[in-house]
């Protein structure tokens, strides 16, 4: 086990990241894939869901050209509108994983998985910064990476 490393669980430090050369990369650094939610809630949005999901479309099919993509989505129903969807805009699909996770909107980085690298290349995933939006208290980091780690 690497120093500092605790044995409660491979994904956490027991000590401040910065002291192991760890960072939260940019997000133009390069990078193995791309977490989204699908839209679902049309009371965060002035424009129509549908205007909405297209964004989603249209920023999925770019993406899909260099990386990959990991969608949440919140059930069966969101999930199948959005592969049609997505799929119809000629994105590929064989770049995109999804998984059925309950989501409160689509700011992931409000409530998803946070990446944080060092030098030597070495990824930590799940890294638990606390939920930051009211309602989403079961929506952790951690959670949602046991839940894609399942898929």
């Amino acid at each position: 086990m690497e120093p500092g490393a605790s044995t409660q669980s491979p994904n956490k430090l027991s000590f401040p990241p910065t002291q192991g050369g760890y960072s939260m990369p940019a997000e133009w650094v390069p990078h193995e894939a791309t977490w989204l939610a699908w839209p679902q809630n049309p009371e965060a949005w002035s424009d129509p869901l549908e205007v909405v999901q297209g964004v989603w479309v249209q920023m999925v099919r770019a993406l899909s050209e260099g990386e990959k993509i990991c969608l949440l989505v919140n059930n069966e129903g969101a999930e199948k509108d959005a592969i049609a969807k997505i799929g119809a805009a000629g994105a590929d699909l064989g770049k995109m994983a999804i998984a059925r996770i309950p989501t409160v909107d689509v700011w992931i980085r409000d409530y998803g998985p946070t990446f944080i690298t060092r030098k030597q290349g070495e990824i930590r995933s799940g890294s638990t910064i606390g939920c930051l939006m009211p309602g989403a208290e079961s929506m952790t980091p951690t959670s949602t990476m046991t839940a894609w780690q399942e898929k």
